[in-house]
């Protein structure tokens, strides 16, 4: 079973020795880079660079973050998800492993996204509601 993050907070916290820590969850840890979960969902969605990027709206861009030319910004990853038609916890662990901030179901913006993938709707839809609320669109 996977540790929570609290859990593994306390063991660090009472850990001499932080190598020690690292070999013993070790199977906890994140061993994957935010590229390479992309293209792991790809293959097991059995999708294509060009579908993601018409699904995204992005395009060009997505050929680039694909081809590690670019390196997608938290929008482009959240548009990226909606692209790839990624569950809310997908999406939450491609944020995570690119280092970005995670979708907030406090702030609005974020809010809105999470809705929209949770209810399994598409970027078009999101991005009309965020346009309504006069919010940056993805």
């Amino acid at each position: 079973m996977k540790k929570s993050t609290k859990e593994l907070l306390h063991e660090i916290a009472s850990e001499e020795n932080i190598l020690s820590y690292l070999e013993k969850n070790e199977g906890d840890l994140l061993d994957e880079t935010a590229e390479e979960y992309l293209r792991r969902k790809m293959l097991e969605k059995n999708l294509a660079v060009a579908d993601i990027a018409r699904r995204s709206s992005h395009g060009d861009y997505v050929y680039k973050v694909f081809s590690g030319r670019r390196r997608a910004s938290r929008d482009i990853l959240v548009a990226i998800a909606f692209g790839m038609s990624m569950t809310a916890d997908e999406t939450q662990t491609l944020l995570r492993l690119s280092g970005t901030a995670r979708l907030d179901p406090r702030a609005p913006r974020d809010a809105v996204a999470l809705h929209a993938l949770l209810k399994k709707r598409d970027l078009m839809y999101l991005n009309d509601i965020l346009f309504d609320m006069g919010e940056a669109v993805y």
